[in-house]
């Protein structure tokens, strides 16, 4: 059993809807996203990330709401834990623990510190990956859909982060991913695995990179 279930935050379970399913489980574990090799689809993502990443750097709230870098990737890994777990339980998931660990482990495993433009990339690839992999992401949309994602978190983030309150960073960046999922109508049960297979996979890559040039994940 994994030592995240130690329930280092405590969330209400009805304040967290990331959907969760075991019917992701018979993908394997294995992330669709980024699958294809087409040079269309990496332009795709590369224009959503990017535009969001801008956007990011020239907001306030945005640039405040990915700074956690004083947050340690074991608390990031236990928050991150508990507050799926919580939705998959409130979801009726049979096994919550299950997609809870995939995205803690990794977070613990390949993040040796918490880089907040790493974060960044972390959330606005999964998003966009997530989005192509559904046939949803296209070159006339990508920077719209980015655009979208950061007004969703932006509003989060006016409302509910509390500068004496860390944590509150934290659910902020859960709850506008979610919120931004929502209104694509992508924040379903039978996507679960998949998604938090692609998250942490988004993870490992952004530890890696960290590794090989860590200047270039700063914030500027």
């Amino acid at each position: 059993m994994s030592h995240y279930q130690s329930n280092t935050y405590v969330l209400q379970a009805d304040e967290v809807i990331v959907s969760i399913s075991e019917k992701g489980n018979d993908l394997g574990g294995s992330s669709t996203f980024g699958s294809s090799s087409g040079g269309d689809s990496k332009s795709m993502t590369e224009s959503f990330v990017s535009t969001f990443s801008d956007i990011v750097q020239a907001s306030d709230a945005l640039t405040d709401v990915f700074e956690i870098s004083q947050t340690t990737p074991t608390n990031l890994g236990n928050f991150m834990y508990d507050y799926i777990k919580a939705s998959a339980t409130n979801l009726g998931a049979q096994s919550p623990h299950t997609i809870a660990d995939t995205v803690a482990k990794a977070v613990d495993v390949h993040f040796e510190t918490v880089i907040p433009a790493a974060i960044v990339k972390v959330f606005a690839n999964t998003a966009a990956k997530y989005l192509q992999s559904e046939g949803r992401l296209n070159p006339t949309n990508a920077a719209s859909l980015a655009a979208s994602y950061a007004d969703a978190l932006t509003e989060i983030a006016k409302q509910n982060v509390k500068q004496d309150n860390p944590e509150s960073k934290l659910k902020a960046l859960m709850d506008g991913f979610e919120k931004f999922l929502t209104s694509v109508d992508l924040l379903v049960a039978d996507k679960g695995q998949t998604i938090a297979s692609a998250f942490a996979n988004e993870v490992k890559l952004a530890g890696l990179e960290f590794r090989k040039g860590g200047n270039s994940y700063a914030i500027n």
